[in-house]
């Protein structure tokens, strides 16, 4: 039987990523270590499989997408973007769903890794997927990170504007003249969900508004989530009379609520959502939301994930930020027209 990297590792006591790094004479490898690894290979008659090194070196030609859950629209169009872009450099794409749990993000990124992808696209779940993001880097598959953000992982960004836009949905509530203005947010660690909240509460406080946390709930960022954050708001003695919601399905969730409690929107309550997924025209109370640019963002990490395939060396961590705009329809109570960036 062949010696293989794993054989090598297991005697020496490191990883194999690091046994492949030494014989392939990364300076990554301390010297020491390095010395104590091909030792070794030698000792125990190690052969490298020159057809998978040239399999390695000249790529797949695919590359993955990873999101945290396949049925919310917004990530239909992000695949939509990175797809049409990667297909025009003459890349496949494998779509991952992660169904928003962490070890599911984990066990997807492994197998895509051992599948040997050239890269990923990558929409991690928050900040607790850095042990994930760590595995890429350690296994040096190149990747770009969309629609979240993640503290101390160096790799380009693409993200919509996730404060200005909650701004924009808040500040056209309160220009609406409501003052109690509650927000059904998403998952306490994400950083859509810190960065909507700050916006929220910016809007407010410019407005002499109250940030009053009572007026925030934090939950999944589907139906069920925008139902039970209805629930916990419109059964109050003090019910809000707007409800800024994290994204278009949560408001979808509210509207579900409202209808089976006879409650109008808008006459009873104002009601904006985030994303302008495509059905959120059609409902049966014409959704104002936050549009996002999905496809462009989908079609800049597309960009810049063939950029880091192959320019590695030369491809600088771009952060792109894209601003979105407001879409005003008929949930909100004003007339329909749309608002864009100030300057």
């Amino acid at each position: 039987m062949s010696v293989t990297i794993k054989d090598i590792a297991k005697a020496v006591g490191v990883s194999h990523s690091t046994v492949s790094r030494a014989l392939n004479k990364s300076s990554l490898v301390n010297e020491r270590t390095l010395a104590r690894i091909r030792q070794m290979a030698g000792e125990m008659g190690y052969r490298p499989n020159v057809i998978a090194q040239g399999l390695k070196r000249k790529g797949t030609k695919t590359i993955a997408l990873v999101v945290p859950d396949i049925a919310n629209p917004y990530f239909i169009t992000v695949a939509i973007g990175v797809q049409e872009k990667m297909r025009a450099f003459g890349y496949h794409m494998i779509l991952a769903n992660t169904n928003r749990n962490l070890e599911t993000e984990s066990e997807e990124i492994k197998l895509l890794c051992h599948r040997m992808i050239d890269g990923l696209v990558i929409c991690p779940l928050s900040e607790a997927s850095v042990p994930c993001l760590g595995y890429l880097r350690e296994h040096e598959v190149p990747f770009v990170i969309v629609s979240r953000d993640v503290k101390g992982i160096a790799t380009p960004v693409v993200l919509p504007d996730d404060f200005y836009g909650a701004y924009l949905a808040t500040a056209h509530l309160a220009d609406l003249g409501h003052t109690r203005i509650a927000h059904i947010a998403g998952p306490e660690k994400a950083s859509v969900t810190v960065d909507r909240i700050a916006g929220y509460k910016a809007a407010l406080s410019e407005r002499g508004l109250s940030t009053d946390g009572q007026l925030v709930t934090m939950g999944p960022l589907d139906m069920s989530g925008g139902y039970e954050g209805a629930r916990t708001f419109l059964e109050r003695d003090d019910p809000p009379t707007a409800i800024f919601a994290a994204n278009d399905l949560i408001a979808i969730g509210v509207l579900g609520y409202a209808r089976e409690r006879g409650i109008r929107i808008p006459e009873d309550i104002a009601l904006v959502g985030f994303d302008d997924i495509d059905v959120a025209r059609y409902l049966e109370v014409p959704l104002t939301t936050v549009a996002q640019p999905a496809r462009e963002i989908g079609n800049r990490a597309g960009e810049l994930l063939y950029e880091a395939l192959h320019s590695p060396s030369e491809t600088p961590l771009h952060r792109v930020i894209m601003r979105p705009t407001l879409v005003i329809r008929e949930s909100s109570g004003a007339a329909r027209r749309e608002v864009g960036p100030r300057n």
